[in-house]
């Protein structure tokens, strides 16, 4: 049997004005990268490209739920649950969500 990775997930931010939750792959370009690789701080216009067409949820129960459902989603859909399963993203909990240009 041939394992395939699918480098997917279900993806919670948080920050000021409530929690936005997507079904993505790749989540590590939402970080900057330098010759070093991957830095902790989050790029904000990759913050946009993944999470800027999520609405917004105001509690952290609902904003689960939502993973949840989308978890189901994945299931039902494609016959397999994501790679990472449901996963936090961090250091955008205390600031404004990113407005594009």
């Amino acid at each position: 049997m041939i394992y395939i990775s699918s480098d997917d997930g279900i993806y919670i931010l948080k920050s000021n004005d409530g929690y936005r939750v997507v079904n993505a792959t790749s989540i590590d370009n939402l970080y900057w990268w330098d010759g070093e690789g991957m830095k902790e701080d989050l790029n904000p216009e990759r913050l946009i490209e993944y999470f800027g067409d999520c609405k917004v949820i105001k509690t952290k129960k609902k904003a689960l739920d939502e993973a949840e459902r989308l978890e189901v989603e994945n299931l039902k859909t494609f016959g397999y649950n994501t790679e990472y399963g449901i996963q936090f993203i961090s250091g955008w909990e205390n600031k404004d969500f990113p407005q594009s240009e």
